[in-house]
């Protein structure tokens, strides 16, 4: 979202206000801080999120951010797992020689993180075991807070030797991988990165 959508936003949280705390009112403070918090997401899902949370939330206390946006998102747990499913499909077809690029880009950002596509192809099986949950806990991490910056692609040993060496125009085209299941689409704001 960007300050366009503000009164659309604002309208959201009315509606919420005036459905769980009617008696309460919603301080400028409040507003800009969860318009802050919930910027990465379209206004769309959050018009989607607040007539969801209407039909289906029981509790009469206005819904916290979080709320909001697992409402869009969905389960943090079961996406990241989803996330890292394809993260192993995509590296189990490509391996350390391709460059890859995911259609979730919060993939690459973990990836990145955790030292970059050459570095997790190197990974043993037996060591996954153990790096697993560091997958999952940064990708959730990332998934709440986008890094500013996200690579456009993850780098294989056969682009970088090419393009160390000067053989720009014999860089292959990088592997698209793409989920089995699709996951909720969320705008990310961050910066792509080359």
């Amino acid at each position: 979202m960007n300050k366009s959508n503000l009164k659309r936003f604002a309208k959201c949280m009315e509606i919420l206000r005036s459905e769980f705390t009617p008696n309460d009112e919603l301080s400028e403070m409040q507003m800009e801080v969860k318009f802050k918090a919930l910027e990465d997401l379209t206004i769309e899902q959050v018009e989607s999120a607040t007539w969801q949370i209407i039909k289906t939330r029981k509790t009469a206390t206005f819904p916290k951010v979080g709320e909001i946006r697992s409402t869009v998102t969905g389960d943090a747990d079961e996406i990241a797992v989803l996330a890292y499913d394809a993260f192993r499909k995509g590296k189990g077809q490509t391996g350390i020689y391709n460059s890859v690029v995911f259609d979730d880009r919060i993939i690459h950002a973990t990836v990145d993180a955790m030292g970059g596509w050459q570095q997790v192809c190197l990974i043993t099986e037996d060591d996954w075991q153990f790096r697993r949950r560091e997958f999952l806990d940064t990708y959730k991490a990332f998934l709440q807070h986008q890094p500013r910056e996200i690579p456009e692609k993850l780098i294989g040993l056969i682009e970088q030797d090419n393009h160390n060496r000067g053989f720009s125009e014999r860089i292959p085209e990088p592997k698209f991988i793409g989920k089995e299941k699709q996951l909720p689409r969320i705008e990310h704001n961050a910066e792509v990165i080359t």
